[in-house]
């Protein structure tokens, strides 16, 4: 494994940590290998238990975690519902393959049933998709998720890559559109290595910190 690979995929087991205990900055991760993550409760706006050993679609599909009042949040779900419809002559900038709203679970928190009801009410494209909260945050805590929002790139029950923040990004883009066009996929043509997230730059206290220390051991060799 190369140190780079490596890197990612410590950042990635360290996200995933419920261990870890600190408050991390949201952390774009691609994983060498797949994670199932510890057992967690979801709801649906009714009202029923569902716990994460089924929650999921099967195949290649993506889990949107976000805030009911993130605006991030909105612009993640306004942009997951135009993949959901082929390019035409006039926008080329829909996949080739869109987007299946069957392999799509959005999940809010600091929502109500009624409030996750109405919200995909206002997404009509995305109504196939599985709508539920997390009432007591045990997902979040599960998948060491820390602000909103969060795209995960799931296979089967298994973590394979997040993505927090901005999905408007060329990087999001291609990570969705190739993640779910795998579905379509004969085994040995998977495009997994297509899936390639940045990590996104240090915290200000992080770069500070790095700051001082180069300054440190600048004015370290200075004296010498």
């Amino acid at each position: 494994m190369t140190p780079t690979r490596l890197a990612i995929a410590f950042l990635a087991l360290a996200a995933l940590s419920p261990a870890s205990g600190a408050q991390s900055a949201p952390t774009n991760t691609v994983l060498t290998q797949e994670i199932q993550p510890p057992p967690y409760t979801l709801w649906t706006a009714d009202g029923v238990t569902i716990d994460n050993t089924h929650l999921n679609p099967g195949g290649f599909w993506l889990l949107l975690y976000r805030d009911l009042n993130s605006a991030r949040g909105d612009e993640a779900l306004t942009l997951l519902e135009s993949l959901t419809t082929p390019p035409t002559a006039t926008d080329t900038t829909k996949p080739a393959v869109p987007l299946d709203p069957a392999r799509l679970v959005v999940v809010l928190t600091h929502a109500t049933g009624a409030q996750v009801s109405q919200l995909q009410l206002n997404h009509p494209l995305l109504a196939k998709a599985t709508w539920l909260r997390d009432e007591k945050e045990t997902a979040a805590q599960a998948l060491g998720l820390h602000g909103s929002p969060h795209l995960i790139g799931m296979h089967e029950s298994a973590l394979r890559w997040q993505l927090a923040g901005s999905l408007e990004s060329p990087a999001a883009r291609t990570a969705i559109t190739y993640w779910v066009k795998n579905n379509d996929l004969p085994q040995n043509k998977l495009v997994l290595h297509k899936v390639k997230l940045a990590p996104p730059p240090p915290t200000t206290a992080a770069a500070a910190q790095a700051a001082a220390l180069a300054g440190a051991s600048a004015r370290h060799g200075a004296n010498q």
